[in-house]
């Protein structure tokens, strides 16, 4: 059965496509989801990891980011999270700490994310 990668996102942009391309290419099936609730909530039930992809308007995320940690300290979700460290900084005042996993800095060394993704998909397993 594939990996189900959920990544969440301002923008189902270039950058974005991109990754989902190349975990597609290593066999995990991925979906994608804008921060917010309504969306989230029909894609995270079944999903195996999730990467945010921060940027200047994560601020505004809020709302989702609370319900991400909720969901997080009731299930066995993971974070890792894709952006600069100021958006970093703020996306972890909203997380639990032991859900983020792995923080990936901008600009994104591709290799180092799906290194990780399937260093923690094959802990999981």
């Amino acid at each position: 059965m594939a990996r189900r990668i959920l990544i969440i996102g301002s923008t189902e942009n270039f950058f974005l496509r991109g990754i989902e391309m190349k975990l597609k290419n290593l066999g995990m099936e991925t979906v994608y989801c804008a921060p917010v609730i309504k969306e989230l909530e029909k894609k995270v039930p079944e999903t195996d990891l999730i990467l945010l992809n921060t940027d200047e308007n994560v601020e505004s995320w809020a709302d989702a980011l609370v319900y991400l940690k909720d969901l997080c300290l009731e299930g066995d979700e993971q974070v890792m999270v894709i952006g600069t460290a100021p958006e970093y900084e703020t996306a972890a005042q909203y997380l639990a700490a032991g859900s983020i996993k792995e923080f990936f800095e901008r600009p994104l060394e591709m290799e180092k994310l799906l290194d990780a993704v399937e260093e923690y998909l094959s802990d999981e397993a």
